[in-house]
């Protein structure tokens, strides 16, 4: 067994020595060859041959050594490191190139969990409460643009101006149709005017035709009245002539009987004269009688006559009622339509007005104003620029009232009330600003599901928007992991830790940070409990290097 470790080490000794030739010949030369192909190679320093009129000390002024044994020296570390390498190295795989820096000095420490105060920042933006983007609301090649970037302005401030020829031919064109529009309305006027007249012209003869009705009605009943009384005289005249009739006979059967009586010789003559006298009187009344018959028919007749006369008079007065109506429907209507007439030429007239009075705000709309006193943030186009309708045209923002943005967790939404006062970190002006609390937005983000909180500022002439910041609130006591500020390297935006590796190599770690208090700085990744981090010479190492721990 030790014959075959003699054995062993002899031929490590031999490999170690041809080593050693192959890279004092040739130092970039290939380390070893396996199988034919390049293993490696050492890239080492070239170290300068020597002038004539150079010394070895002049080329290496911090080394004080012959040339010769700094050779040697040299040779030596890289044969002894290559050789070790080599001997040890896993079957079938080539040799890595090794580094030939010194150990670096440096001291470490745990990470490990620890407690830490109980707060919690949240960060947010400055932004501004009042931000207007100024617009173009009418068409037109941009003029003037009174302002850049960074001006202050005053409220009502003109920022632009934009041509609006067009828009001015376009009042000229609706002070016109006004015009037009007002003839229209006046010839609408005169024609209802007349329609009127004609409605009351047929209005007075519906009112005669009605008197006429009246008094052909009054006249019907009037002959009606004539009537009844001739017929009831006809009656009472045929009563009286039946009535006289009957006296007439029975005079003439006494006239009879006297006559008789007479010649027997049973009366006087006087006797038979007055049976005659009453004979002729009651003839005379029968005739009367007769008369009035014939009277009271006549009268009977000509009240039938004016019964038919005045009937023919309320169908007269009727027709003309009907057709007076029917003439004061059409004026009615008449009215109705020149009175349309008029309203549609008065709108005609306010449709013309209108469109003067916005192509007159248009002319005004060509000049841009400030809404608030504020600051020109941006400007969004240039002097012969077209500007169209909802265009863009500047950006001013109220610097004077500024507040604090800041998005909520769920969880921590209960600790901010309407008016509370909050305190607020500002890291770029290095100020500690007082807020209020404005307002909680009651929607939750869908994503994230936290509140945006609304922090009012007051006037501070070192804020302005987007601005970072910091808000903390108290909570309850967490454990971290928390290494001391001097362990956290930085490179622009990233931060790192060095953390010990296997072989004693320095490992760039990126890490997050978070809460900063008293010189140490809380990990929230990149870091477990029980990694040994590296606390000193940190500008000194790089990604690999190897280190000496002191404690």
């Amino acid at each position: 067994m030790s014959n075959l470790q003699s054995g062993t080490e002899t031929r490590r000794v031999e490999e170690l020595s041809t080593l050693t030739g192959e890279i004092m010949d040739n130092r970039t030369a290939p380390l070893v060859k396996l199988n034919g192909e390049t293993a490696g190679a050492l890239d080492l320093p070239a170290i300068p041959e020597k002038a004539e009129d150079e010394s070895i000390d002049e080329l290496i002024p911090a080394q004080k050594f012959p040339s010769k044994w700094l050779t040697i020296g040299a040779a030596a570390l890289v044969a002894v490191g290559g050789g070790w390498f080599w001997l040890n190295r896993p079957a079938g795989h080539p040799v890595v190139e090794t580094s030939i820096n010194p150990p670096i000095q440096v001291s470490t420490q745990v990470a490990a969990l620890q407690p830490i105060a109980g707060t919690q920042t949240l960060t947010g933006t400055v932004e501004p409460i009042e931000v207007v983007t100024t617009t173009s609301r009418v068409m037109g090649q941009i003029i003037s643009l009174l302002v850049k970037e960074g001006d202050r302005v005053k409220a009502g401030q003109i920022l632009a101006k934009i041509d609006v020829k067009d828009i001015d031919a376009q009042r000229n064109q609706a002070t016109a149709a006004i015009t037009q529009a007002q003839a229209g309305v006046t010839i609408a006027q005169a024609a209802q005017t007349q329609a009127i007249a004609g409605a009351s012209q047929v209005a007075a003869q519906l009112n005669q035709a009605e008197a006429q009705l009246q008094q052909a009605q009054a006249q019907v009943q009037q002959a009606q009245a004539q009537r009844q009384q001739a017929q009831a005289q006809h009656r009472n005249a045929i009563a009286q002539k039946q009535s006289v009739q009957v006296e007439l006979i029975n005079a003439q059967l006494t006239q009879k009987r006297r006559v008789m009586l007479q010649k027997e010789g049973a009366i006087g003559q006087s006797s038979l004269d007055e049976a005659n006298t009453q004979v002729a009187v009651l003839q005379s009344r029968v005739q009367q009688a007769t008369a009035s018959i014939d009277q009271a028919s006549q009268g009977v007749s000509q009240a039938t006559a004016g019964i038919a006369q005045a009937q023919a008079g309320i169908n007269q007065a009727k027709a003309g009622i009907t057709r007076s109506r029917a003439a004061l429907a059409q004026a009615q209507a008449q009215i109705k339509q020149a009175a349309a007439g008029v309203n549609q030429a008065r709108a005609q007239v306010q449709q013309a007005e209108a469109s003067k009075s916005q192509v007159t705000a248009n002319l005004d709309y060509g000049i841009i104003t400030a809404p608030f006193d504020g600051v020109v943030t941006r400007k969004h186009t240039e002097v012969g620029a077209m500007a169209g309708a909802g265009q863009s045209i500047v950006t001013v923002e109220n610097t004077a009232k500024q507040r604090f943005s800041v998005d909520v967790p769920e969880s921590s939404t209960s600790q901010f009330k309407q008016g509370d006062r909050v305190t607020i970190r500002l890291d770029s002006i290095q100020q500690v600003i007082n807020g209020t609390v404005d307002r909680v937005i009651p929607t939750a983000n869908s994503n994230s599901h936290s509140f945006n909180v609304k922090i009012a500022l007051p006037s501070n002439t070192a804020l302005m928007s987007g601005m970072f910041g910091r808000l903390e609130l108290p909570s309850t006591l967490r454990e971290g992991i928390t290494i001391p500020s001097t362990a956290l390297m930085r490179r622009g935006q990233l931060e790192g830790v060095y953390v010990m590796g296997r072989n004693n190599q320095a490992t760039l770690r990126w890490v997050k940070t978070g809460k900063t208090q008293n010189n140490t700085v809380e990990i929230t990744s990149g870091l477990s409990s029980g990694d040994r981090i590296i606390t000193t010479n940190l500008p000194q190492l790089s990604d690999g290097q190897t280190v000496t721990v002191t404690k």
